[in-house]
């Protein structure tokens, strides 16, 4: 009866049709059909209006299908969105409508924001509507990103889309003479600054913005931008824009006649200068551009004057020192940029690069960025940090020296960036003379804190300084208001010429002492995020010793020599991070070091916890061998101390190593010793150690419901104490175990929580093999998009890790795809890439997923020659990973596929 009722109900609803005496359809006018219906007719200007995001944004459900359906869905209907905005923005563009085109493709930008093709139409649009700036800081994002996600460069077209818009926003931006008064001329071209122009620019468009100050440390080119700026901003003046320089004023009284001087402005004898310069200027629309003040802030009075006076005046000034007046906007004026990655491909659009390659070939013509000479270009703008000045000084050097001895000189000396030109002005003539000129307007005591904190790489902390440096943040405020130390984020850092200078005055004594104290810091890091009990309060802690790892450096130096003990204890601590880091190879070398020295041999504690760190970090590196050698050492000395939990940990060494070589039944007893001794000391970390490799064991044994009870119950005793990490390694192995009992849907669900552990705590090492795995599993569900896409993030950790198992496993998987999109030249060359990378393999990886992605040679071959096949391994060894991850991503298309010729000759092989 109730039913009844309901069916009369609903068939008078209008959006309800009768189908049949029972049935009721509902018909309903949904955005996605009208949206299809469009992109039917081919009207993508009502496909694109009716399109408003994501398919049902925001719903969550518990059905895992129905998650899955609506995932596809969404993204099959955000593709048709992006082919039908891309259509239309060639439509508004032949009607010459560029604004509405860029403000279109924007928008799809901030969907698919690595799509290049996208990236390169909104350049060439937003040009021709004029928004050269905007579509820089499009490109310079884009770039950013890329490199950063992917660890990729921009393709030749982009980078030259982007240089034909410099070149056009150099172009409009250069004003009459007329209205540029008493600037030096440029006898060069202005390189990059894109976005500091920007940003400034958008300071000019705030009419209450009439005290702007570029501050940069000595050398940083605030003088050449401020001009830019001007040649920029000057058509926005009625009156122009006039330069003043103030480096050879050496009295602050002196401003207002420079002032008048730079004008053409006479005075008169009847009342006071500055008086008379406010009059002047009461009624000028005037841009004012005073360069250098740093050394005249006591005057700068004289100028707040001629703001308050003259409503239509704007001051633009450069100074190391911020003014520190109410009403005053800083700009921080930093090094060029410079490629942060060693193993960038195309350095030579970095603008620090490009200032680089500009200066040498004015003296050196002749000079070509070749590839042995790159990694030293780079090298050099690394070290001088994008300094302008710096880069043109060590520039020259290359008149007489070649580019790696010009790198080696810089490492060695601050005295060698200097230059002998009469036209160049002195405190311009060396880096020396920049540093020394900042050196002596600090105070004596600001003095010995840019010393000791000279110690630092990789910048500091605020509470670091304060350890290291006895730094309170009044004092670091001085000095970033000085521009000798600048902030990023949370940290701050020192040009690292000033560094080495700043490093010279430091007394033998006061520099021992910074670096016991600095040497203990590093101690505490280490042992915030020892070994296994990692929670998510720890964190932060595994992130700073990340952070801090360039300054950890410096303390292991130092404590290697002066306190070889605290430098044990430094490297012992954190063997979790070392592995996760991918830095086992680092802390191998620091520890067998410590092994030799003689205040170490002595059989105790410390010398046990050596061997058993270099035993288990040797994970492959060594021979497992070799591994048990020192585990057994560690466990003779541990029971000759009678220390019961480094015998725990020994014993857990050797049945790590005993496993890896295949003794599956002495794994198991040392397994079961190291247990009992765990129990008996308490330690939990031993603990987990021990319940992960007796589900191992198990595994290799085939016996997957005891391993499985043993997974589970590590996973309920990491998730009561909070143990994040061990938490992970349970699930890795447990999925492994679901894996050789073909529980695809049960491993991929295991592997995707333990994911999620490593990326909270950056363990790019087993996130890379988690995200391999992962991979491997969508291939044999058939889900090829989600195994593209794993694999897409999997190659960003592979070229971070640079570990030929990794290389070898994702070229494998790439190569499968490849062959199943019938690309099959492209298949062989990267089969070929990763055969390359298996070679290089110390010992065989058992890789069970690749039983279930076997890449089908002989369907590959079948289409070619034998020669057309070498052909395909020649083009192979000629890539670097880098491009290999390109061409595999379908990012470098340098190869024809199919290849052109059919007919190769050995000969052209």
């Amino acid at each position: 009866k109730n039913l009844r009722h309901l069916l009369s109900r609903t068939r008078s609803l209008d959006f309800a049709q009768l189908e049949g005496q029972d049935d009721v359809r509902w018909l309903v006018q949904t955005d996605v059909a009208l949206f299809q219906q469009h992109l039917g007719t081919g009207d993508w200007e009502q496909a694109v209006a009716v399109y408003q995001g994501n398919l049902l944004s925001g719903l969550t459900t518990d059905s895992s299908e129905f998650e899955e359906w609506l995932q596809q869905e969404s993204e099959t209907l955000q593709t048709a969105y992006r082919e039908a905005a891309l259509n239309y923005a060639k439509q508004l563009e032949a009607q010459n409508r560029f604004d509405d085109a860029a403000a279109l493709l924007a928008k799809v930008l901030k969907i698919d924001l690595l799509a290049e093709d996208i990236v390169q139409d909104y350049l060439r649009v937003a040009g021709q509507a004029g928004h050269r700036l905007d579509a820089l800081k499009v490109f310079e994002s884009f770039k950013s990103m890329l490199s950063l996600e992917l660890g990729l460069m921009p393709l030749e077209t982009t980078l030259q889309l982007a240089a034909d818009l410099r070149l056009e926003t150099r172009a409009v931006s250069q004003e009459p003479i007329e209205m540029l008064r008493n600037f030096p001329s440029q006898t060069s071209s202005f390189v990059g600054r894109d976005l500091d122009l920007s940003e400034i620019a958008a300071y000019f468009e705030q009419p209450e913005i009439r005290l702007l100050t570029l501050i940069g440390a000595g050398g940083m080119g605030k003088t050449r931008l401020a001009i830019q700026v001007a040649l920029d901003q000057a058509k926005h003046f009625a009156d122009g824009a006039v330069f003043v320089p103030l480096a050879d004023i050496a009295d602050s009284a002196n401003i207002v006649p420079a002032i008048a001087q730079a004008l053409g402005f006479s005075f008169s004898s009847l009342e006071p200068q500055d008086l008379q310069l406010r009059k002047f200027l009461r009624d000028k629309h005037l841009l004012l551009v005073l360069d250098n003040l740093e050394h005249l802030l006591d005057g700068a009075n004289a100028f707040l004057e001629l703001l308050a006076h003259c409503p239509k005046l704007r001051i633009l000034t450069t100074s190391r020192e911020a003014l520190n007046f109410q009403g005053e906007y800083l700009v921080d004026v930093l090094g060029l940029e410079v490629p942060k990655d060693a193993n960038t491909e195309h350095i030579e659009i970095y603008d620090a690069v490009q200032l680089f390659l500009r200066s040498v070939r004015r003296v050196n013509p002749q000079f070509s960025l070749e590839h042995d000479a790159k990694a030293f270009v780079l090298q050099i703008c690394q070290m001088l940090q994008g300094s302008p000045l710096a880069i043109e000084l060590a520039a020259n050097w290359l008149r007489v020296l070649d580019v790696q001895a010009v790198a080696l000189e810089i490492q060695k000396s601050l005295d060698f960036l200097e230059i002998f030109q009469p036209n160049i002005p002195e405190r311009h003539r060396s880096m020396r003379a920049v540093c020394d000129s900042s050196w002596i307007r600090l105070e004596a005591n600001g003095q010995a804190t840019l010393a000791c904190l000279s110690l630092f790489r990789g910048g500091f902390s605020a509470q670091s300084a304060a350890r290291v440096a006895n730094a309170n943040p009044g004092m670091l405020l001085r000095l970033v208001n000085k521009s000798l130390v600048s902030k990023r984020g949370s940290r701050f850092f020192m040009h690292e010429a000033l560094r080495q200078f700043a490093a010279e005055k430091l007394a033998a004594d006061q520099k021992n002492a910074a670096l016991h104290k600095l040497s203990l810091l590093a101690q505490e890091w280490a042992e915030a995020v020892y070994i296994n009990e990692i929670t998510p309060k720890d964190l932060e802690s595994c992130q700073n010793f990340e952070t801090e790892f360039e300054n950890i450096d410096v303390a292991l130096q130092w404590s290697f020599k002066t306190m070889p003990r605290l430098c044990a204890e430094i490297v012992c601590a954190p063997i979790y991070f070392w592995y996760a880091s991918a830095r086992k190879q680092v802390a191998i070398a620091w520890i067998s070091a410590l092994l030799e020295l003689p205040e170490l041999r002595r059989r105790d504690a410390l010398h046990s916890k050596l061997l058993y760190s270099r035993c288990v970090l040797g994970d492959g590196a060594r021979d497992y061998e070799l591994c048990l050698i020192d585990a057994n050492v560690s466990l003779e000395i541990a029971i000759e101390i009678a220390d019961l939990e480094r015998q725990a940990w020994a014993w857990c060494g050797i049945g790590i190593c005993q496993f890896e070589l295949g003794r599956t039944r002495a794994a198991l007893e040392s397994n079961q010793k190291t247990w009992k001794l765990s129990i008996q000391v308490q330690n939990q970390n031993v603990q987990a150690y021990c319940q992960t490799e007796l589900g191992n064991i198990y595994v290799v044994l085939s016996e997957f419901e005891l391993a499985a009870q043993v997974y589970e119950q590590t996973s309920s005793r990491c998730l009561a104490t909070g143990n994040r990490r061990s938490l992970a390694h349970a699930h890795t192995f447990m999925a492994d175990a679901y894996a050789r009992q073909g529980k695809l849907e049960s491993e991929q669900e295991t592997l995707e929580k333990a994911a999620v552990i490593y990326q909270e705590f950056n363990d790019v090492s087993n996130l890379c093999g988690i995200l391999l795995r992962l991979a491997s599993v969508n291939f044999q569900r058939k889900n090829l998009v989600a195994a593209e896409q794993t694999l897409l993030d999997a190659s960003k950790l592979c070229q971070q890790l640079h570990e030929a198992r990794f290389y070898f496993r994702l070229f494998h998987l790439f190569a499968i795809i490849a062959q199943l999109r019938g690309l099959h030249a492209k298949a062989l060359r990267l089969h070929f890439i990763s055969l390359h990378w298996s070679a290089q393999l110390e010992s065989e990886v058992d890789v069970h997923e690749l039983d279930f992605n076997r890449f089908d040679l002989e369907t590959s071959q079948a289409s070619y020659s034998q020669l057309e096949i070498e052909q395909f391994k020649l083009e192979s060894s000629n890539l670097s990973a880098g491009q290999t991850v390109q061409y595999a991503l379908g990012q470098l298309g340098i190869f024809d596929d199919p290849p052109v010729s059919q007919s190769v000759t050995l000969q052209a092989i």
